[in-house]
């Protein structure tokens, strides 16, 4: 008995070629329309569905044009209106103008996407020469066929553009002339705060591809007085802007179309596929099927449609704004107010930048609430029980207003000694009456991380039902959330981290946790469970896998002796120390690859910090391992 039936073969070879292209451009809608979330959210499932259409996206229009020449091949009849089809598959592989590549590894395989360009703009022509003898359908098919080689030229450029040799070797552009940063109160919508924006970003973009960045003391005092006049919110804001500036320089087309040459491109590529609809209309169209004909029309209005789409983006985006703030002419200075008072009512103004979220992952929550059911030990045979924790004990919460105010008085108050001992690897240890510090000389930051986290654990539960308004409260909450945040780090994206030995000291813990309570707890709820380690004495156990909850529960008996406002001031000031100390020991490659999947927390505190510091002439950041 076969295994596939004989009529869904006949379907198929019948119309093969018409769900191909129907995919396509089903394909097509889909990264049109989920492409701009990206960069705005954090949500898996959303990342996966983009991740699926933007692989398939390329492999099914290049199976089709495959399929398009092979089927002229063989049909000595011809392939009739299905070689009009040729260069809309061509407008597909040049992609919408809102994502170039998933990920940073895609920008470095451009030469790959090139000769992938030769070999179908070959194919395509060579499938065109069906229409040769029919004149309006020609000619139609050869405005489309301009369209579909530029569009597929300009995601080519864009990608060679956002590699890292050419970040390297024109890391300032057109741009480097930016003006002086204007002194305009926050008050959007404000074309000045885009430019703005848009200057730090010039300034600070060489950072992306571990270049030097020189600093002159003139220009970094100005960058330093200009966040500190502006306060918290306009500060985070603009560090948000400036990476939404990155991340459309690295996935989307912007870095090539941005601006008024942009927008003249979009209207030539849009005056090119109106008058081939209007030629199509006309042409003389006996002897096709009617299927073939409908699937031209929907392929010629969803390329006026996605064009459209595309001419809006570019007129009502960031970059237009800067285009015409630079041109000293009072009419474009004016549209420029416009299209930021359009942006920020209609389109827009209430949409964050980026996830604003921080990912929260909890030693004790994973190891005191895992149970080992069926399931579980199924996962574990199958080594993916990761899947599951991954799934049930890692969130998201928003980052709260309070920790961005606490990060920007540290930031701007940071002498520049401590940010050189910060950016230099070297230990930044408490000095001063009744502080503890929270790194010693023979202990690693991961294991740092994962001893004052479950100290941190153990102290907050007791309270953390309180909802007093007394500094304490505050600091219990930051503390917990950096907490948390610095081990999903951790674990989830431990490329973040300096080098160490993270995910297996986690694992050693939790398996450590696990022991202890299913053996000395049984039957014992979680909360009487932490109690019972907030006073247990580990010695008499201690081995490598035991080691770092011993020192957790050390340290958490050590901070014990302090009043609760003074120890959650000393757990709250060690967590804003490690978030710093991550955040500039962490290659900026790195902090850039996170800007495709919703952005990292981290990587605004990153460049907070280096935007704040008043940093002395000729200096500039090294990385040098801890």
């Amino acid at each position: 008995m076969p295994i596939i039936k004989e009529s869904l073969k006949r379907l198929w070879n019948a119309d093969e070629m018409r769900i191909l292209v129907l995919v396509s451009l089903s394909l097509q809608f889909g990264l049109v329309f989920l492409s701009p979330l990206r960069k705005r959210t954090s949500q898996k499932f959303l990342k996966l569905v983009l991740w699926f259409f933007y692989l398939f996206a390329d492999y099914v229009a290049i199976l089709a044009i495959g399929n398009l020449l092979r089927r002229q091949n063989v049909d000595a009849g011809g392939i009739g209106l299905m070689a009009f089809w040729a260069p809309f598959l061509l407008l597909h592989l040049g992609g919408p103008d809102t994502i170039t590549s998933f990920s940073l590894e895609d920008n470095e395989l451009w030469w790959r996407h090139f000769l992938g360009l030769i070999v179908q703009v070959v194919v395509s022509f060579i499938v065109l020469l069906e229409l040769v003898a029919i004149p309006r359908l020609r000619v139609a098919a050869a405005l489309v066929f301009i369209a579909g080689l530029v569009k597929y030229l300009e995601r080519t450029l864009a990608l060679r553009s956002s590699s890292m040799d050419q970040l390297k070797e024109h890391k300032q552009g057109r741009y480097a002339g930016q003006k002086t940063l204007s002194r305009t109160p926050w008050n959007e919508p404000q074309p000045s705060i885009i430019v703005d924006a848009f200057g730090l970003f010039i300034n600070f973009m060489p950072l992306v591809a571990d270049l030097r960045l020189i600093f002159r003391t003139q220009g970094n005092i100005e960058y330093a007085e200009y966040f500190r006049d502006r306060g918290v919110r306009m500060a985070f804001k603009m560090v948000d802007m400036e990476l939404s500036f990155l991340y459309d320089m690295l996935h989307t087309k912007a870095i090539l179309i941005n601006g008024p040459h942009g927008f003249l491109w979009r209207f030539a590529s849009l005056g090119m596929i109106f008058p081939a609809f209007i030629l199509f209309l006309k042409s003389e169209k006996r002897g096709y099927t009617k299927a073939d004909i409908i699937i031209s029309y929907v392929l010629l209005g969803s390329a006026l449609f996605m064009e459209l789409i595309s001419l809006l983006l570019i007129i009502f985006s960031d970059w237009m704004i800067i285009a015409l703030e630079q041109k000293e002419h009072r009419l474009l200075k004016n549209l420029a107010v416009i299209i930021a008072k359009v942006m920020s009512c209609f389109l827009f103004g209430s949409k964050p930048r980026w996830s604003k979220s921080m990912g929260q992952y909890s030693l004790l929550n994973i190891s005191l609430r895992d149970e080992n059911t069926i399931i579980r030990r199924i996962l574990g045979e199958l080594k993916v029980e990761n899947l599951w924790d991954n799934f049930f004990f890692i969130h998201d919460v928003p980052v709260p207003g309070k920790l961005e105010e606490i990060l920007y008085e540290w930031s701007i108050r940071m002498p520049f000694e401590d940010f050189q001992d910060y950016n230099t690897g070297k230990l930044f240890i408490h000095e001063g009456e009744n502080v503890l510090p929270w790194r010693d000389t023979d202990v690693e930051f991961d294991e740092c991380i994962l001893r004052w986290h479950i100290a941190t654990d153990l102290h907050f539960h007791p309270h953390g039902a309180r909802n007093d308004n007394n500094r304490s409260h505050a600091d219990r909450e930051i503390s917990l959330i950096i907490s948390n945040y610095m081990v999903y780090l951790l674990i989830m994206q431990p490329s973040m981290m300096p080098d160490g030995i993270g995910k297996i000291r986690f694992q050693e813990t939790c398996a450590a946790v696990k022991s202890f309570y299913h053996v000395k707890m049984s039957g014992r709820t979680e909360e009487e469970a932490r109690n019972a380690l907030l006073d247990y004495d580990i010695i008499e156990h201690e081995t490598n896998t035991w080691s770092v909850l011993s020192d957790a529960c050390k340290l958490a008996r050590q901070l014990n002796r302090y009043g609760e406002d003074e120890r959650w001031g000393i757990i709250s000031r060690a967590w804003v120390d490690m978030l710093f100390y991550a955040a500039i020991n962490c290659k900026t490659y790195n902090h850039a690859k996170q800007l495709s999947q919703g952005g990292e927390f981290l990587t605004h505190v990153y460049l907070l910090m280096v935007q704040c510091v008043n940093i002395p002439e000729g200096y500039f950041p090294r990385k040098v391992p801890p």
